[in-house]
């Protein structure tokens, strides 16, 4: 039981911690959700499961409530994540995909309870990753709606799905999702996809 405490507990490792802007624009750190998967299955040889128990679409975000089952120990969490609207039509472009993120959200609030990434919400962040063409003097504002359904529209009508243009925004700007974006870049973004 140490060693899985041990495994549970060990803090992830400095270049798998990414920052994003929280609210406010207080910085928070994360880590994906891949990462917590696979330190679970390490502390559990693969003996642990996840359920949704509950999921609610609202207006402009979804909210699942995520159960991890380890033998007897049940640990519950909310996750949400925002929806992703066509800038176009004004509608959803996939719930299934929003409802995914809020079920990893809720997974990681979960793996939590149990010990993992408890040092991300103690330990103070480093500085935010800056993109290549980000200015020193340029404020770190949240991109606007407009822009997230630029983003959106661009990335649809070039026939990006959403994991490949989750993918770019990862390895470009080193942020997890379009909502993460400041406004710079995302009108940086938004030219890189045209």
């Amino acid at each position: 039981m140490k060693e899985t405490h041990e495994i549970l507990s060990r803090p992830f490792e400095k270049e798998l911690i990414k920052n994003r802007p929280g609210p406010g624009g207080k910085p928070l750190q994360y880590v994906s959700g891949a990462e917590y998967i696979k330190r679970l299955n390490e502390a559990f040889k693969l003996d642990w499961s996840f359920d949704i128990i509950e999921f609610r679409i609202l207006e402009h975000e979804v909210m699942v409530l995520g159960e991890i089952t380890i033998g007897s120990i049940k640990k519950k969490a909310f996750g949400g994540s925002s929806i992703s609207m066509h800038q176009s039509k004004g509608t959803p472009i996939s719930i299934a995909d929003d409802l995914k993120s809020a079920a990893t959200d809720a997974l990681k609030k979960c793996s939590s309870m149990l010990g993992i990434g408890l040092h991300l919400y103690t330990d103070p962040p480093e500085d935010p990753p800056q993109s290549n063409t980000h200015q020193p003097n340029q404020p770190r504002s949240k991109l606007t709606d407009r822009q997230a359904n630029a983003i959106h529209a661009i990335a649809r009508n070039s026939g990006m799905n959403r994991e490949q243009l989750l993918e770019a925004i990862r390895i470009r700007y080193k942020k997890e999702t379009v909502d993460h974006l400041s406004k710079s870049e995302a009108s940086d973004f938004i030219a890189y996809l045209k």
